[in-house]
């Protein structure tokens, strides 16, 4: 039987060491690498018959691990996890998937493409749950926005588009600055709207023209 090789680059291996060695001490004995795909075709064999296609894509989770001769086992993860993108088929229950996995990880998820309605039971019940504000980008559609028993759905505001880099994160950051603001539900996912359409109209990632001011006349306030 052949020896499996794992491909895993230096700054990988590095940033393994070096965490592996201030969580434990010493270097670690083994690695493991576990890659990513997407499904392209479906991943119900039973459904489809077995027809299906998977694609690999340039995403994988790694470990570093040591045996330690005892019969506890210890695991640390990374404090932070950075920012990806990440395209999947619209389906309710990957879409659920990363809803929920925001909400527990108090992170924020921006999820385009998939179809409000379909996702009506788990925005209930994630605010029932005790999430108190959610957000869903629905990309060309606008938003949809939840809190309690509100519920409000608001079309996109005209720009002139130059480049969308940076729209996401300008959704995310005016949403939190409305909410801070003390700003109600309809406004705040408003806010979230006028920056995306004012951070579109820049050649740069960060419009310069972007301000208080300049969301809150978007806005129409």
């Amino acid at each position: 039987m052949a020896t499996p090789v794992l491909m895993i680059d230096t700054l990988q291996k590095n940033a393994l060491d070096a965490g592996f060695a201030a969580a434990f001490g010493g270097e670690p004995t083994r690695y493991f690498s576990a890659p990513g795909r997407t499904e392209i075709g479906g991943n119900h064999t039973d459904h489809q018959r077995g027809r299906v296609l998977a694609a690999a894509v340039n995403l994988d989770t790694v470990a570093a691990v040591r045996v330690n001769g005892t019969d506890v086992i210890r695991i640390r993860g990374v404090q932070t996890l950075h920012k990806a993108t990440y395209a999947v088929i619209p389906d309710q229950i990957e879409t659920g998937t990363l809803m929920i996995a925001a909400a527990a990880t108090r992170g924020d998820v921006t999820i385009r493409g998939c179809i409000p309605t379909h996702m009506e039971a788990l925005t209930a019940k994630l605010l029932e749950m005790g999430v108190h504000r959610l957000f869903i980008s629905m990309g060309a559609d606008g938003v949809l926005a939840a809190m309690g028993d509100e519920k409000v759905q608001l079309s996109n505001l005209s720009g002139h588009m130059v480049n969308t880099t940076g729209c996401g994160d300008a959704f995310m950051a005016a949403l939190v600055w409305a909410y801070l603001e003390g700003t109600d539900l309809k406004n705040t996912a408003l806010a979230g709207l006028a920056a995306g359409s004012i951070a579109m109209e820049s050649t740069e990632t960060i419009n310069p023209a972007m301000s208080a001011t300049a969301l809150k006349t978007r806005m129409g306030m």
